[in-house]
């Protein structure tokens, strides 16, 4: 800042002069200062709050983490259902695990409490009405998913005479064209030979239907009824074959090669024939698994948009 000097003023003066300029000049830029102080808080306060309510607008709640995680499990277990009546051990882990993990979401979701290590508040009365339909379209999938976790043993059990019966089949088969086939060439009477050929027909029907009891959506009773059926008329014709029959008017064979293949025929279907039972006795508890596993899929796709609807609740969208 520039200052005039007054003509003929001494040293004194002019010092003089220069310190008043000086306070003048300072004096006049401390409110600049204080004004920019001032105004530089300001950006910064306003800088915060943007950040900070950006974050809240855009960061979803803990809800809705946790109704995504019961989600990913209500499809978990609505995959491993049919898995586990086909005895998969891996699937009735999955259905066990994955309906503990659904029950503890519901649970915290209606109740509050702690979750992977965050607190959870119990619902506002507004969400409370959504999360009482969840618990209402759960409950009947919760039940039937415990319902097929305590039949493990029985659908293990009824998979693995299943296997074993197909291991069978083709043993069966063999030796049954076998006995057809030495029956023709030690001049069987038709009877005989059409009682041999019919054990080939009843192989096949067999291993057909057992499948069918396996694979199918429901069990009809009648395709069970005729697995018991073939399997008591295929032993009475080796029984016939072999020894005898009057009910089937057939004649014991006397040649030792058809005695021997009839006898192993005989062996290896009391073994297949064990597993038939096994299935059938076991066939109330299966149909029971079976209507269970039928309601968790035709369940799953309400149980599915009741999660849905409840996230974009929770994230506030329409």
């Amino acid at each position: 800042m520039a200052f005039h000097v007054a003509p003929g003023a001494n040293k004194g003066d002019i010092a003089g002069q220069h310190r008043q300029a000086l306070r003048r000049r300072r004096s006049g830029s401390a409110p600049l200062m204080l004004l920019a102080l001032v105004l530089l808080a300001l950006a910064l306060l306003a800088g915060v709050a943007y950040v900070f309510i950006g974050s809240r607008g855009s960061t979803p709640p803990m809800q809705t983490l946790i109704t995504a995680d019961a989600l990913m499990h209500s499809q978990r277990i609505a995959k491993a259902a049919p898995r586990a009546m086909l005895g998969d051990p891996e699937a009735f882990k999955q259905l066990h695990d994955s309906r503990k993990e659904f029950n503890n979401n519901v649970r915290v979701l209606l109740e509050g409490g702690n979750y992977q290590g965050d607190k959870i508040q119990a619902p506002s009365s507004d969400m409370s009405q959504n999360l009482k339909e969840l618990r209402m379209a759960w409950q009947s999938s919760d039940k039937a998913a415990d319902s097929i976790f305590r039949l493990k043993t029985e659908l293990t059990g009824i998979s693995a005479a299943h296997e074993k019966m197909k291991d069978l089949t083709p043993v069966l088969q063999e030796l049954s064209e076998q006995v057809t086939k030495l029956k023709v060439e030690w001049g069987g009477t038709p009877r005989e030979i059409h009682a041999a050929a019919q054990l080939s027909m009843l192989t096949q029907r067999l291993a057909k239907n057992a499948l069918q009891l396996k694979i199918s959506d429901g069990v009809d009773p009648e395709v069970a009824f005729m697995v018991g059926k073939d399997a008591s008329t295929f032993r009475d014709i080796v029984d016939g074959l072999l020894d005898g029959s009057e009910a089937l008017k057939l004649s014991l064979s006397k040649d030792a090669e058809t005695r021997d293949r009839l006898t192993e025929l005989k062996a290896q279907f009391a073994e297949y024939q064990k597993h038939v039972n096994q299935i059938l006795g076991l066939m109330p508890k299966f149909i029971a698994a079976k209507q269970a596993e039928q309601l968790i899929l035709s369940d799953n796709e309400n149980l599915k948009q009741t999660l849905i609807k409840l996230q974009k609740k929770y994230r506030g969208q329409p």
